[in-house]
């Protein structure tokens, strides 16, 4: 490649997540391979993950308050710096976000343009004119990067055409799990999707089995208040704990007795994936891409989402029976292995550099 070339990553923002962390890697590694790179953020100025300090990020932002009517800002904010600072590719996380790119893209020399899907699109509750216009507008990508086969199946063969899977890397260099505590862990956002009340519920149903365990849930967001609510109600305050976001999540969970994804639907779980890497116990629902991470019995148990019964059994059988829940995790690690940040990295090469 001659000269430098430059990069941008667009989203929503770059608070703590699983989409945010991915751009937070490729972003600091793209500055180690020599490019510049720019990270546009949307919808949150802050960022809660170490840049390169040679990485200029730009809030687009506008001051209007709905969404539908940042929208014609946030276009023409992008077409401008489209047209100033023509970047060589221009890769763009989430269903909306990856419209607005590829609209303000049109009619102007654009640069490759990598889009991504990074949740479940059967059960993101994007809108049918969202729908209609992805399958109008994905096949102008030059790649489209989804985390599982199943979010890929979602769309047209024309959208399928230009798909690869690249699952998420994992921070290098985690702890080894130890499971030393009696705590049972959950990282999530705090929001409905994650459902992590059934997993409240759950927990209250073998809380009174296992006396000296705990549940703390690490994550912030809009369901605090009737998380907390809940936890006060069923008497449990001091045996489970909103934690909020721990920014050394995985040092403080690597004594965990267990790890369990409650959620309704992901796109991959970054959380899980990590957890997995550790060598942790893990339950999880069969949200997309639980399947590819976990062999049920062998990995950890998975369980039907939405299933509080099945929940607590699987539970139950994890704090019961150490052994199998000991040779779950050490079983997981060498699972692992496939999440390898090189390998991932070099796949994510392939698509943005059209190898």
């Amino acid at each position: 490649m001659e000269g430098k070339r430059r990069i941008a990553f667009v989203l929503g923002g770059m608070s703590f997540g699983g989409a945010e962390r991915v751009i937070s890697i490729l972003a600091n590694h793209y500055v180690h391979k020599g490019w510049s790179v720019d990270i546009l953020t949307l919808l949150k100025p802050d960022c809660d993950y170490a840049l390169n300090p040679k990485i200029r990020h730009i809030h687009l932002g506008g001051r209007a308050k709905s969404r539908a009517m940042r929208a014609p800002i946030w276009f023409w904010q992008l077409k401008r710096y489209l047209s100033k600072e023509k970047p060589n590719v221009i890769v763009s996380f989430t269903a909306r976000i990856n419209l607005l790119v590829l609209g303000a893209s049109l009619f102007i020399k654009r640069p490759r343009l990598i889009i991504s899907e990074r949740n479940d699109p059967m059960k993101d509750s994007r809108t049918s004119i969202v729908r209609k216009l992805t399958s109008l507008l994905y096949p102008l990508a030059d790649a489209i990067v989804f985390q599982t086969e199943h979010a890929k199946q979602c769309f047209s063969e024309n959208v399928q055409k230009k798909g690869r899977i690249i699952i998420n890397p994992v921070t290098p260099n985690l702890p080894v799990a130890n499971m030393t505590s009696k705590r049972i862990v959950a990282v999530g956002k705090l929001m409905q999707q994650k459902n992590h009340a059934m997993l409240i519920r759950a927990f209250s149903h073998i809380a009174e089995k296992f006396p000296e365990h705990t549940l703390h849930i690490y994550g912030d967001g809009p369901m605090r208040p009737q998380l907390q609510a809940m936890i006060e109600e069923r008497g449990l305050t001091d045996r489970v704990v909103l934690e909020g976001w721990d920014a050394d999540i995985s040092n403080t969970i690597a004594d965990a007795a267990l790890f369990v994804l409650s959620s309704d639907y992901e796109g991959m779980s970054n959380a899980l994936m990590e957890a997995i890497a550790m060598g942790l116990p893990c339950i999880s629902t069969d949200c997309a891409g639980a399947q590819e991470l976990i062999e049920n019995g062998k990995e950890g148990l998975i369980i039907p989402i939405g299933d509080e019964e099945a929940l607590i059994v699987a539970m139950k059988r994890m704090l019961e029976d150490r052994d199998f829940a000991a040779a779950c995790g050490r079983s997981a690690r060498q699972h692992a292995k496939a999440f390898d940040t090189v390998a991932i990295l070099k796949k994510w090469e392939e698509a943005i550099e059209g190898c």
